[in-house]
């Protein structure tokens, strides 16, 4: 098993064999902790191509902290009607955007081999533990958002 990994933007990251991923734990901004996960081929040795996987998270992180507020919009563009007309609780008044937006947040980043990924967000006991999945493409625009767990 391959040692951790210090690094100087992401903290220091650990291999998971069974996942065969790099993972560690950093905040996308102050008090606000989320899980990163640079995903390696199964079949290749952990360390293959680090720079270019080290590199890769760097990048997310990076999107990830200039595009939070954008997510949270597209969000609550995708799922507050979803909330409102399915899983709020019977007899309570439908949520307004703002505090849908303010109840949702980060807390997991995941990157594929291609630079695809995912950025998971709390659900806020709105979808019943339900995570919040938004898909990127390689180019790191959003593809879809939904619900996952």
């Amino acid at each position: 098993m391959p040692s951790d990994i210090k690094h100087p933007v992401l903290g220091t990251l650990s291999w998971k064999s069974d996942l065969s991923v790099w993972e560690t734990k950093i905040e996308l901004r102050s008090g606000c902790p989320i899980d990163l996960r640079l995903s390696n081929l199964f079949d290749s040795a952990p360390t293959n191509n680090i720079d270019k996987l080290l590199q890769g998270g760097v990048d997310l992180l990076d999107w990830a902290r200039r595009t939070e507020s954008a997510c949270r919009e597209r969000i609550a563009d995708e799922l507050l009607e979803l909330h409102n007309d399915t899983w709020i609780p019977e007899g309570t008044t439908p949520m307004g955007r703002a505090e849908f937006i303010k109840r949702i947040s980060p807390n997991g980043l995941v990157r594929d081999t291609d630079g695809s990924g995912y950025f998971y967000w709390a659900d806020g006991d709105m979808f019943a533990g339900h995570w919040i999945e938004v898909r990127f493409g390689k180019d790191q625009t959003i593809s879809q958002v939904g619900l996952a767990g």
